[in-house]
This record gives structure tokens, sequence and C-alpha cells, in this order.
């Protein structure tokens, strides 16, 4: 039986590629009759850009974004024309067909292809096969802020901000979610609206499904209680969400299981908690103050003054509307975290911390006692990684290469996280 598993999903996945790319050419037919919007464009070309990526480790938001730039959201002559999504020109080893077209000189040869599909799989080839973009398959491909400038810098592109466009391209539209995929056919089923053959298990036996699970409200949130044996997917699933907004939901990350009896919200914490305050209980963490009162727990620690991953003490009052003027005093350090975030933090022979200078930006934690620590004399300070953060961009702000910040940390990929602690070059 196991045996032919992988052949029977081998026909399937055929059958669907099929009739999924008539789908494409139908649809991309009757949008040629009018101008598409950048959702449009998105939901017909993710799957194959997300594809592409499995295969080639481009990001698929970046594939996304230039396509859409490139083409003209699918309006350019050379996109209905030629189904040439990127504007690749013909170059001297292309012997496909051809179309000529004035843009940088007069009568420029573009390749044609015969399906828009052709064009993002050249596209993949195109960047693999040059040498000039090699560096770029170094990146993270979660780190689309050094791909397009990597792109741009490596001459893709003659537009000098061709790198913000496509950034601004990436983040307005959420195209980073797409970079996100592991498992391509989970994927795919999930946004066409289908159940993948990895979830049969699951419905087959229904005492794992929580079909009587009550819905109430915290904080005018939706919320149900977390039972043994329960896991994300399955409430994910039992319940229309995708699996990474129901971890978002609640401060969660790939790979964390629910604690028994804890809240799952099934849609996003607010701002605020439900009450004005709250005192500290005994085993109550940050974290579960903020599943209690449904409070993001990023506000959670802001409205508080605390350094993330600090706890407080048995009956410290912590804040839940309004921001506090001071910091708690009676807050535990909970170093082990904090350490983890260091990378190694040393300790000279007397105990002393080396090297400390605290750099806290757009953030209002810095009057908590925990960040007032003296600087000695040092090349180095320590920098709170705020969202939206990645290690390409903190490299620009300290002018050190993306690798320096690497070998400062002992890290081993270019995934960072919010309320991460880094070392960085002393300014």
């Amino acid at each position: 039986m196991t045996g032919s598993r992988p052949l029977r999903q081998s026909r399937c996945m055929k059958k669907k590629l099929t009739l999924f790319s008539l789908v494409i050419f139908l649809s991309a037919t009757a949008f040629a009759q009018r101008q598409m919007t950048i959702a449009e464009y998105v939901d017909l070309y993710a799957p194959i850009a997300v594809s592409e990526m499995m295969h080639s480790n481009i990001p698929a938001s970046i594939t996304l974004a230039q396509g859409i730039l490139e083409s003209g959201v699918g309006g350019s002559w050379l996109t209905i024309t030629g189904n040439n999504h990127f504007g690749i020109k013909c170059h001297e080893n292309w012997e496909g067909e051809s179309l000529f077209y004035d843009d940088d000189a007069e009568n420029e040869c573009f390749r044609k292809y015969a399906t828009p599909e052709e064009s993002f799989i050249d596209h993949s080839q195109f960047l693999l096969k040059r040498g000039r973009y090699a560096e770029l398959f170094t990146l993270e491909k979660t780190d689309y802020n050094s791909w397009a400038f990597g792109l741009k810098a490596a001459g893709y592109a003659t537009n000098p901000v061709y790198a913000e466009k496509l950034i601004s391209l990436i983040e307005n539209n959420e195209l980073h979610q797409y970079d996100l995929v592991t498992d391509y056919q989970i994927w795919l089923a999930e946004f066409n609206g289908d159940q993948p053959e990895i979830y049969e298990q699951i419905e087959d036996e229904p005492e794992m499904i929580f079909a009587s699970q009550e819905v109430f409200y915290i904080n005018r949130i939706k919320t149900i209680t977390a039972q043994p044996g329960m896991i994300p997917l399955q409430v994910a699933l039992q319940f229309d969400i995708s699996l990474k907004r129901l971890l978002d939901y609640n401060d969660m990350y790939e790979g964390d299981l629910f604690s028994v009896g804890q809240n799952i919200f099934l849609q996003p914490k607010r701002h605020s908690g439900d009450a004005k305050f709250h005192t500290v209980k005994e085993g109550e963490t940050m974290y579960s103050i903020s599943q209690d009162h449904g409070i993001q727990l990023s506000k959670l620690y802001e409205k508080n003054l605390m350094i993330i991953g600090s706890e407080p003490k048995v009956a410290e009052t912590i804040f839940l509307q309004k921001k506090r003027t001071t910091a708690p005093e009676n807050v535990e350090p909970e170093l082990s975290p904090v350490d983890k975030s260091l990378n190694n933090f040393e300790a000279n022979s007397s105990g002393a911390l080396e090297s400390i200078t605290l750099t806290v930006t757009d953030t209002n934690i810095s009057s908590s006692s925990e960040w007032e620590t003296a600087q000695a004399e040092s090349s180095f300070e320590y920098y709170l990684v705020k969202q939206g953060d990645t290690l390409y961009s903190i490299s620009r702000n300290y002018d050190v290469a993306v690798d320096k910040i690497k070998d400062f940390n002992q890290l081993g990929t270019d995934g960072i996280q919010t309320g991460q602690i880094l070392k960085v070059p002393a300014e």
C-alpha cells in the first residue's frame, strides 16, 4: 500500500497541473480584455511563483513583485502579446520565439513564450544560470529586502529605485506571506480551498476533531479552550483559518503546541486588554496574561515598559490598557531567554557584563532598569529587533555586512525574530 501512494499522488498532481494550466490560460485571456488588479494578478500567478520558489529558492514575493512591476500588472504589450512577464530580452543564447519592442534602444529583441508558466520558469532559469546573480542564492528566501537590493545591484533593471519599488509592492500587498510556504501541496490545496490528502488521517479519526468545542468571547474576540491532544493544525482546519494566521493570533511560532486549558484565539488579539489592570499570580507569565485578557503580547510589554522576555514577579500590577509612566521594579529578568537572544553573551572575570550599550529604537521600554546598564569601553552595542527588521536592513543602518552581524551573533541563518537582541558595531 505504501509503495503505491507516491505514484497515485504523482498522477493526481500531473492532472491538477494540466487543469491548472488551462485555468491560467482562460483566466489570463479574460483579464486581457481589461486591466486586472494586483490582487487578481496575485491570485492568478501566486501558485506558479510558489512552485518556482520550491524548485529554485527564489522568494515567491520577489517573483510576484517583479512580475507585477515588469508586466504592468499583466497589461503590458509584451505580456499580452508574448506572455513575457519579466521583460527578459533575447540575449545571445535565446533560441525561442521573439518579439521586437522599443525599450532602452529601438527595436530590441524580447523573449516570447507560449504560456505565462513558461515565462515564470524562464525567469527562474535566467537568474539561476547567470553568474552575476549567484550571490543572491546565498540569501534566505524570506529576506526579500536583500533580494530586492541584490537584483538592483546585479543590474536586473536600470531604474534607480527598482529595489524600493519591489519592496513597496511586497509589503503593501503582503506578498511575503508566500515566502513562508514549506509544503507546496498543502499550501496549494488551502489556496484553492481544497483539502489535501495529508489531512485525510485527521478526517478519518473523528475523536481527534473537537466538533463540539464551544466558542466564547474574551475582549470581543472569538475564543476556544485548548483540550488534551488538541494541536494547531486541527484547530485551523476545524475553523477554516490558515495555520499561519492561527499562530499569529496566539503569538505562537511554527512547531509550538497549546497548553491544556489555555485560551485559543480565532481572531487577532487587541492592542488593549479587557480590564485596566492585572495582579500577577503564582505561575503566570506575560504570555499567559496576554492570553487571559486578549491583548497582543508585544503591546503588553510595551504598555508596561518591560524588556521582551522578562517576566513579572508575583503580586506585580500589570497595565492592560494605559501605558505606565515608569517601569515596574518587581520584575524577573528571565536570563535564559535573554542569554539566548544575546547569543552567548560573555561576562568578564569580575562577573561584570562586558561591552554593554543597549540601543532601543522606536520602543518605549528605555526606562526599564534592565536597559539602564552602564556602558563599558567597547566597540559593540546591542540592538532590539523590531517588527519588519531584517538582517539586511540592520546591516544598512550600521554600515556593516550581513555576514559580520551573523558572525558577531553566531547565527546560522538569516532569520531573526521581533524581540531578539543582536550584537552590532557601536556607531
